[in-house]
């Protein structure tokens, strides 16, 4: 806790929320309640997405590919995609 305060301490105010949100990702990724693929998802999310058809005139590309990426991906306490039917139901 102490070396979180001082490393906190020396950040600036735009940095902090970056720097929580490697730690907290951190500690539940060695709690086991997230896997790399889920922090992987979060951070690159639609990069990497084969299908680039967009559905909706009104959304923006990279927004779509996001949700694409998300409807895929099966969190570890899931045994299918949580949100497999979002775009769908879109």
């Amino acid at each position: 806790m102490r070396t979180y305060r001082y490393i906190n301490r020396g950040l600036f105010e735009r940095h902090k929320t970056t720097f929580k949100l490697m730690v907290s990702t951190r500690i539940m990724t060695k709690d086991r309640r997230l896997t790399n693929q889920d922090v992987g998802l979060f951070l690159k999310a639609g990069q990497l997405a084969d299908d680039k058809t967009k559905l909706f005139s009104w959304m923006e590309m990279n927004i779509w590919l996001n949700l694409k990426a998300l409807s895929k991906h099966k969190f570890p306490q899931d045994s299918q995609a949580f949100f497999k039917a979002l775009p769908d139901q879109i």
